[in-house]
């Protein structure tokens, strides 16, 4: 009777501590983003301007920000955006490719180009006193970019190179695949590189078209983070971009719906032999980034596989049976859509695939504990603050905010958004989300396919 009223005083505290460590994060999160100095304003040139004011460190942050990601790529020229993205820093009226590299490396800054689904960014990094060199760097890549031909060559090979390199990489291979076929006809489906027939028969004029219809300041928006004056800064934003080219293009994406990947299972099989273990997704289509249950589908994976370690994927497959070194979930969450995948690498894919679907079922059907949902807040919430500490994590933060329509209060609502969250909520989400009869397998793997067994699958190839 005593080890009995033992076990219950210990299960009383462990929830009386739970609670009171949540309400001690809350504290400190409160204080950390009670006053931000963030601001978003809209410039009489039509710009939008998003701005991280903190003078820790001597240095400043910008980054161009366009709608112009790969979903934008034309049908048969997939590979466009990102193409036309990189030859930013190739060459402008002024400053040839070489020119501009020098010019920053001179002073110690970077400057660099990204692309993604949704957008495409150009960042530059610099000490606080070369900031006019930045504004001046940013303006002239961004406005007077001349897409020669010898260099659009250039940017063109190295794409092509990098797609066949990634056809060594069994992850890349089974994450397109995945993709591919998860996504279906929609933009999200091919690859952000395009391939390498798409990209070949990318020409010039298609690149200069691209650039004049997503590249305006109606089509995108300015952020910056790092040591300044704010109102140096909005005079100099205004001066170098006000002849930068009006118009919104019409491109209406439609939107991707999350549900059953099919009325059964289906499977992808990829055979590579010279493989020492198997490359396993498990998918079906997810929420996007703007969904109304973005934070009990969050807070729900964390419980199922956001952690390696301790969730239910990583206490089962890595923890208690050794299965694998790293297995998780996610939801990849995107502009117009997203999707739920569950992943590992695995020198035993039969007892591993199964041991996955298991615990996806048990989440669906019977869902998390309290003192599960209790954890999960508590490693948000504590976490939260040290994902944007780094100027840079600023400039993420404040591109996130506008992309995804997460208001300027997100940082001081966070904690709150997570704390309302009830573990009905996430159960919820686990029946909503979660389709452990309907989803799409591609394995990447060195078995044989009738030796893997998976019950209830019909295979694709």
């Amino acid at each position: 009777m005593n080890n009995i009223k033992n076990q219950i005083s210990k299960i009383k505290m462990t929830k009386k501590s739970s609670k009171l460590v949540i309400l001690i994060m809350l504290f400190i999160s409160s204080v950390c983003f009670a006053t931000l100095p963030i601001s978003r304003d809209s410039l009489d040139i039509g710009l939008k301007v998003l701005a991280y004011q903190t003078n820790r460190l001597p240095l400043i942050e910008m980054r161009w920000v366009a709608y112009a990601g790969s979903i934008y790529d034309p049908v048969g020229k997939e590979g466009l955006a990102n193409v036309t993205n990189k030859l930013l820093t190739h060459g402008t009226k002024v400053r040839s490719a070489v020119k501009i590299s020098s010019d920053i490396e001179f002073v110690g800054g970077a400057l660099s180009v990204g692309t993604s689904y949704d957008y495409a960014t150009l960042h530059i990094r610099v000490l606080s006193k070369n900031t006019d060199l930045a504004f001046d760097m940013l303006s002239d890549v961004l406005l007077n970019s001349i897409f020669s031909d010898s260099e659009i060559a250039k940017v063109k090979n190295e794409i092509i190179g990098n797609i066949k390199q990634g056809c060594d990489y069994p992850y890349d291979v089974g994450w397109d695949k995945l993709n591919q076929l998860l996504y279906k006809n929609h933009p999200y489906g091919h690859t952000i590189d395009g391939d390498t027939i798409s990209v070949t028969k990318i020409t010039r004029k298609d690149i200069i078209d691209f650039y004049n219809k997503y590249y305006t300041v109606d089509n995108g928006f300015l952020v910056v983070a790092g040591d300044f004056d704010k109102t140096d800064l909005l005079k100099k934003i205004t001066n170098k971009f006000a002849t930068m080219r009006k118009g919104k293009p019409d491109t209406p994406i439609a939107s991707f719906e999350s549900g059953p990947f099919a009325p059964k299972s289906q499977g992808y099989y990829i055979y590579q032999p010279e493989l020492t273990q198997s490359y396993v997704f498990i998918g079906v289509p997810g929420i996007a980034e703007t969904s109304p249950d973005y934070f009990p589908a969050r807070v729900m994976n964390f419980v199922l596989g956001g952690s390696p370690l301790t969730s239910h994927l990583g206490n089962a497959v890595r923890e208690t049976q050794g299965l694998a070194y790293d297995v998780r979930s996610f939801f990849d969450r995107r502009l117009y859509g997203g999707a739920f995948v569950a992943t590992t690498q695995t020198v035993n894919p039969k007892k591993a695939i199964g041991i996955m679907l298991d615990e996806i079922t048990k989440m669906n059907q019977i869902g998390a504990t309290q003192d599960e949902l209790n954890r999960a807040k508590t490693f948000y919430i504590g976490n939260f603050p040290f994902n944007y500490d780094a100027t840079r994590d600023k400039v993420d933060l404040l591109q996130n905010m506008e992309i995804y329509h997460k208001g300027m209060d997100y940082p001081e609502k966070f904690t709150g958004y997570i704390e309302k969250v009830t573990l009905n909520d996430i159960n919820q989400a686990a029946k909503k989300y979660l389709y452990p009869n309907n989803y799409l397998l591609v394995i990447v793997t060195n078995v044989a396919k009738d030796s893997l067994q998976v019950q209830g699958i019909e295979w694709l190839n």
